[in-house]
């Protein structure tokens, strides 16, 4: 905002872009009124193509425009037009608030199609805000930087794959060199560490807990179940396709030739659930880790809380657990999108708002809310939840752990210590966080 502040001051008619997650419009907005009085114009989520190309068309010189990287990438060829025509009054910047939002679905790392539409766009002035550089590999780092700098000093990407693709799996000592060497490579073009000095401590501690009884029991039934329920479920898959021609199987021309295997896939899928849903959910009162929660809510019962979850069976079972004690459905806000896709950003930044001004007790988030959140008015963070990667684990502490705030940080994690799958991922995090470090010094 300073910087688009001061290009302001220097040009009225400078015109700029703030690409962010979703959800997250109305807080840059409601930043930029507190700090500032530059005039901007919001794309509401979930505007039509035609809305956001009239708006973009129209927007008046030394005017921010604030919008969602969805909604943006869907009139890229709109923006596309009004960087490339003389006679249109081009945008001069632009800011990516979490560019790594852009990426491709999977683990590639790679920007995809949406992001690149966006970041392909000729800009003046480029800037890349996120905490995280790179999450779960240096190339994510090489892709923001070339895209803000523009600069060619980084060489190709296949040789910067080459040189550091391998950081983070070795000794210690080999660890600290090769992160040495890769933060001085891309040094110039990030920031590197906090703006601020926190005035406040984080503690945290893990919680760990054996599965109860049931659950391995449960496990038990799902393996022995597991050929039987596939096979079963396979044939009914197939028959449904058959006996239905609207099915969505039946979209691709050869669907009849592949449609036993792709019967068969989601067969296995459910067996999948069924163990995800025994092991992040279930019956809570036989789940040890909101048994251990529940009493430690109870232990603190003045604390606000802000929850990380993993699965759409942990919310329910989450919810039942707040229910049996005595909460309100309204004391307990949830923004976890991924698993309950109904929720807007509208809704998503209400619902923040209830919990910064201390309306309600506890929030619930998940990976897509995980980041650009002001949630410090917390005094615990609950990871109740496995994060996927490491980034979405610190970037879930910094909801939290951020100025300005008053009172220390508690962050409790619950690991199951004889549940090798998560051992397995607990311990692949821990490796990320070399990654992290190394491209950020001094903020994790």
């Amino acid at each position: 905002m300073g910087f688009f502040a001061n290009k302001l001051n220097e040009n009225k008619d400078y015109k700029a872009l703030i690409a962010v997650p979703k959800g997250r419009v109305q807080q840059w907005q409601n930043e930029l009124e507190k700090y500032t009085d530059l005039p901007s114009v919001i794309i509401p989520e979930g505007a039509s193509k035609d809305k956001v190309d009239d708006i973009l068309l129209n927007v008046k010189p030394g005017t921010l425009v604030i919008s969602g990287h969805r909604e943006l990438s869907r009139s890229h060829e709109m923006l596309n037009q009004i960087q490339t025509n003389y006679e249109l009054k081009s945008f001069d910047g632009a800011i990516v608030d979490e560019p790594h939002e852009l990426q491709a679905r999977g683990q590639s790392g790679n920007i995809g199609a949406m992001g690149k539409k966006m970041m392909n766009l000729p800009f003046k002035h480029r800037i890349g805000l996120t905490a995280t550089p790179a999450r779960r590999k240096p190339s994510e780092a090489y892709d923001i930087i070339k895209w803000s700098s523009g600069t060619k000093d980084l060489g190709s990407k296949a040789g910067f794959n080459r040189m550091y693709r391998g950081m983070g799996s070795g000794t210690n000592a080999q660890d600290t060199s090769i992160s040495s060497v890769f933060f001085n490579t891309i040094q110039p073009f990030i920031s590197g560490d906090r703006i601020t000095t926190p005035d406040f401590k984080v503690f945290k501690k893990d919680i760990t807990l054996n599965r109860s009884s049931e659950q391995i029991e449960n496990q038990k039934r799902i393996e022995l179940e597991a050929s039987s329920h596939i096979s079963t479920r396979k044939d009914q898959i197939v028959q449904d396709v058959r006996n239905n021609a609207n099915h969505p199987l039946r979209r691709s021309p050869n669907w009849e030739s592949t449609l036993t295997r792709r019967a068969t896939d989601l067969a296995r899928r459910e067996v999948e659930e069924q163990h995800i849903e025994n092991i992040t959910g279930g019956d809570w009162q036989t789940n040890p880790k909101f048994t251990e929660l529940k009493a430690d809510i109870e232990r603190n019962p003045s604390k606000k809380r802000v929850i990380f979850i993993d699965s759409r069976y942990q919310r329910t079972s989450l919810m039942d657990m707040f229910k049996s004690m005595g909460y309100k459905q309204n004391q307990i806000k949830n923004i976890a999108s991924t698993v309950s896709s109904g929720i807007t950003g509208r809704e998503m930044a209400s619902r923040v708002k209830d919990f910064q001004t201390g309306k309600v007790p506890f929030i619930v988030i998940d990976k897509l809310s995980s980041t650009g959140f002001n949630l410090q008015n917390g005094d615990t963070l609950e990871i109740l939840g496995a994060p996927n990667d490491a980034s979405t684990l610190l970037q879930s502490q910094g909801r939290v752990a951020r100025m300005p705030r008053s009172g220390n940080v508690d962050i409790r994690v619950y690991k199951y210590q004889d549940y090798l799958p998560e051992q397995a991922h607990w311990m692949e995090l821990d490796n990320q966080v070399k990654l992290l470090r190394s491209t950020s010094p001094g903020m994790f």
